[in-house]
């Protein structure tokens, strides 16, 4: 199967929940992709990525694609119902 950008662009977000496997390893998969933001769920923390202009991840304070969303209060929780 082949994938045409032109006819199917690439998501503008891809949302990660870590449970076994570490997002690290997927990455550079979301990089090919030209995914330009990705957040990670990972135990008790999100994390948010962008694909720079250079074609390097980067880790991000705030959203892209939802700039005035909370981030930050959700960066250290024990569960995302228990954030303050």
């Amino acid at each position: 199967m082949r994938i045409n950008f032109k006819t199917d662009p690439p998501p503008d977000l891809a949302i990660e929940v870590e449970v076994t496997h570490k997002l690290m390893d997927k990455m550079g998969i979301y990089a090919a992709f030209r995914v330009s933001e990705m957040w990670c769920w990972s135990g008790n923390a999100l994390k948010v990525f962008e694909l720079s202009q250079e074609g390097e991840v980067v880790a991000r304070e705030t959203s892209l694609c939802f700039p005035t969303f909370p981030i930050a209060k959700y960066k250290n929780c024990a569960a995302v119902g228990h954030c303050s």
